[in-house]
């Protein structure tokens, strides 16, 4: 591999089937109508296939040096906690103010890794349900120690139609659009020299790269919208310091936010800070699906073949009913694909 010093993953994770945990969870629960989404118990649900996860980044990613397993405290029972490559580590552990807990915000959570102190520099950022399904190279994500990524612009997405469209995916479109603001404030997209490689390199899609050629000449000042795409995210931790120290009260506004709210900023305005500052290595990859799961049908028709990374989320009003059968069915998909435990479970 090129030039990779460590490389450590972090799996921030949430039990919202925990007692205490939902005692809390009512305690602090706003009643305005403009939390709701925020706020649903449905953003907790447990798949119970966490230890798919880390079976997938032992057998799959042997090269990884730790993962930090983010919790407020509570631990599935599987869990081996004398395993030496994790690293069990509460909210107030690290957080940079422990005023601000509980939170039930992954915002916060996220963007204080900044002051994680046994987080190395370079670093991959999985969701609990995000799973691994073949081996990977470090270089699928980190090359010469800079995140292997892509730049591709596009429409904003705080816009009456788009609010229409989707109206459900609204807070989250407008925490994203939060990103961009943020980073027209900070940089001065006429001023970057990089962008002829966006129009140019074969790293990228045709697609793309007309992209960034039409958004550029529409709005040659400033960043309407960044693409993302929901798979494992390569970050610098030093990109997180730096950020805290440009939007000092931008992060502590989000950090104070107990829930998701439309004023906060996510984790991806690190990403896109790195991608104005060319510090990546351009490349689209197509290895990953990301699939929100509505019917038990849908589960059903998820094939784990030919893909490296999967992404499966409940979609917005999956019924109880299915939604365990999808559990069922998940687990006997991924058991099949993983049976052998991990060095991160007790022994049985």
């Amino acid at each position: 591999m090129t030039n990779i010093e460590a490389i450590d993953i972090v799996i921030p994770w949430v039990d919202g089937s925990d007692k205490a945990w939902y005692k809390k969870y009512q305690e602090y629960k706003p009643s305005s109508s403009n939390s709701e989404v925020a706020s649903s118990r449905n953003r907790y649900n447990d798949w119970g296939t966490l230890m798919y996860l880390f079976r997938g980044i032992e057998k799959f990613l042997p090269w990884i040096r730790k993962v930090h397993f983010i919790t407020e405290g509570h631990l599935p029972d599987w869990l081996n906690v004398d395993c030496e490559r994790l690293n069990i580590v509460k909210h107030s552990d690290y957080f940079k103010d422990d005023n601000v807990l509980p939170t039930f915000n992954a915002n916060p959570i996220l963007l204080n890794l900044a002051w994680l102190d046994d987080l190395s520099e370079n670093f991959i950022l999985f969701n609990d349900d995000t799973f691994v399904l073949d081996f990977c190279e470090p270089t699928r994500f980190f090359n010469d120690n800079l995140p292997v990524d892509f730049f591709s612009q596009s429409i904003r997405r705080d816009n009456f139609i788009y609010n229409t469209l989707r109206p459900k995916n609204k807070l989250n479109a407008q925490m994203l659009q939060n990103n961009i603001d943020n980073l027209n404030s900070i940089i001065d997209k006429s001023r970057l020299d990089f962008f002829s490689e966006m129009f140019m390199s074969k790293n990228y899609s045709i697609k793309a790269r007309g992209k960034n050629l039409f958004f550029n000449l529409i709005s040659p000042r400033r960043f309407t919208w960044i693409d993302i795409y929901h798979q494992p995210q390569a970050h610098l931790k030093s990109t997180y310091r730096e950020l805290w120290s440009i939007l000092p009260k931008v992060m502590e506004e989000t950090v104070s936010s107990k829930f998701r709210c439309s004023t906060d900023i996510t984790e991806y305005l690190c990403r896109f800070y790195n991608l104005v500052r060319n510090k990546f290595t351009p490349k689209m990859h197509y290895d990953h699906l990301s699939i929100a799961v509505f019917t038990y049908q849908d589960m059903q028709n998820i094939d784990l073949h030919n893909i490296k990374f999967l992404c499966v989320s409940d979609g917005d009003g999956i019924s109880e009913s299915d939604f365990n059968k999808c559990k069922l069915e998940m687990t006997q998909k991924l058991d099949a694909l993983l049976p052998e435990i991990s060095s991160f479970e007790k022994e049985r």
